[in-house]
């Protein structure tokens, strides 16, 4: 009896003592998680360096969002004060473009068919990640006599550091309603995708050079209040050039970075390789708008939105004649690509 009376009292103070050390180890992990809280106790090392870590981060922090926000805000200058690059710096970027994507552009009328001084708005169509921006830019510059062509940019690329600002030395500005109004005033000539960021990061499963242009008037209507002269310009090659892989979408990201509510918009990733070959660029016969006299208020604003959408559909039609044009003459073409001997 005394041994089961052992046997049990040493099972029970077993089974306590699991108890008080479960507890006690309880109470020993709730004293070193406390540990530097209370009143009397020093903070840990660990403790101390963390928040010496936050106290020294937080201006760091500080510091890369007010030069975001002031690199974003930077040239400070008014947008109509433009300088062009050096022409040799302009050379110097467009030369591996045009090694590799040699420019082919033609126009229906000599010199454009527009007077020296005649301020105009390209209407162009978006090729894939807007590779031929740049050349056609500046072959438009060429045949103008050095005018210098504004291109209007998507509000996603103004918020992203650098790529801002090498926009904006070669010419780009925001796309917004009062930049257009100011360069217009200014007698500048302007270059506009009005497919924007949806036709130059196409889906993998959109026709090639689909004009993505939805309902939008915005550069007939400014057309039309400025009486601005417009040459619809037609671009073909890029899209065989590269190839996509798959989309990513993008846009919750541009939600969360910009406020951009596009929560359709993708971006293509391209295969790791391309097929160098000719872009080709047609220039077509220019539209002169005169300018529309509106009658004030709601009566005026009706008859702005019919007229624009007349141009609108007028300058789009013109636009996918010339990229048909370009395509067959493309196919035609022996001395398409760059690098023949790839292609066999």
């Amino acid at each position: 009896m005394a041994v089961a009376r052992r046997r049990g009292g040493d099972g029970g103070g077993r089974s306590s003592g699991g108890g008080v050390d479960s507890s006690g180890g309880g109470g020993s992990t709730a004293r070193r998680l406390g540990r530097g809280r209370g009143a009397n106790q020093r903070p840990t090392v660990g403790e101390a360096f963390q928040g010496l870590a936050m106290l020294a981060l937080s201006p760091v922090v500080i510091f890369f969002f007010a030069a975001y926000k002031c690199l974003l805000a930077f040239p400070f200058r008014d947008v109509t004060d433009y300088q062009a690059p050096p022409a040799w710096v302009i050379r110097l970027v467009v030369l591996p473009l045009n090694f590799f994507f040699p420019l082919d552009a033609t126009s229906e009328l000599d010199g454009l068919g527009l007077g020296a001084d005649e301020p105009v708005i390209y209407v162009a169509n978006h090729t894939l990640w807007g590779v031929d921006m740049l050349p056609i830019g500046h072959d438009l510059f060429r045949r103008r006599g050095g005018r210098v062509v504004r291109g209007l940019a998507d509000r996603f690329h103004m918020a992203i550091p650098g790529h801002k600002h090498l926009l904006q030395y070669f010419g780009a500005v925001l796309g917004s309603p009062e930049v257009c109004e100011a360069l217009m005033e200014a007698k500048q000539d302007i270059l506009v995708y009005p497919g924007g960021a949806e036709e130059v990061m196409k889906k993998r499963s959109d026709p090639k050079y689909a004009l993505l242009w939805k309902e939008r008037t915005g550069f007939a209507r400014f057309a039309l209040r400025h009486g601005y002269t417009i040459v619809p310009v037609a671009s073909v090659g890029m899209e065989e050039a590269l190839s996509i892989w798959f989309d990513v979408p993008v846009g919750v990201l541009l939600y969360y970075v910009m406020g951009d509510a596009r929560y359709h918009i993708t971006a293509p990733v391209l295969k790791p390789w391309c097929t160098p070959q000719k872009l080709y660029a047609h220039y077509g016969r220019p539209i002169r708008v005169p300018r529309l006299d509106m009658p004030a208020g709601a009566d005026g604003e009706a008859v702005l939105r019919q007229r624009a959408a007349e141009l609108r559909d007028e300058v789009k039609e013109a636009v996918r004649a010339g990229i048909e044009t370009l395509r067959r003459r493309q196919v035609g073409d022996p001395d398409r690509y760059t690098f023949p001997w790839l292609c066999r």
